[in-house]
């Protein structure tokens, strides 16, 4: 605030020299900003924002219907490379990794919680047979699916 405050008040005669002058004070104080500070964060337009959040919670939502990217990109009315590129910016991951994630994290749930089948589990998360679920459970936990059940305190029969 202290930066721009005097510029509505000096007079007109100085105000160009005056402006140069603010311009490197700035200039010189960003400089000192810490290197973490000064990385480019994306900036993402109220609609943009709103569209991934939509998406977001359509993917948790519908996690046993495979969409693809053209798929929610008409849907919300937003280009699949536009979408892409926002849904990483604001969520740090692309769109395949979120579904992937909210899938297992829900499989993790249902392991933990219920003695629902795997094939059952698997097929609520959007695998159509329990090896691929396997598979890809696995790959995210380090664990086979019948493991995790035992470690998360629940044995399936």
């Amino acid at each position: 605030k202290h930066l721009f405050y005097e510029l509505y008040h000096v007079p007109e005669a100085i105000r160009l020299r005056y402006c140069r002058l603010k311009v490197l004070e700035i200039l010189l104080f960003l400089g000192t900003l810490p290197a973490g500070m000064a990385q480019d964060r994306p900036f993402l337009t109220r609609r943009q924002s709103d569209t991934v959040k939509a998406v977001q919670k359509e993917l948790r939502r519908n996690l046993c219907r495979h969409q693809t990217i053209e798929e929610l990109a008409a849907a919300y009315g937003m280009a699949p490379t536009t979408l892409k590129r926002c849904f990483k910016d604001m969520c740090g991951t692309t769109i395949y990794q979120y579904q992937r994630e909210a899938r297992m994290a829900e499989a993790m749930r249902q392991l933990a919680g219920t003695d629902d089948s795997i094939l059952h589990i698997a097929n609520g998360v959007g695998y159509e047979n329990s090896s691929k679920f396997a598979e890809a459970f696995k790959k995210t936990t380090g664990l086979l699916p019948k493991d995790y059940r035992k470690v998360a305190g629940r044995q399936h029969p």
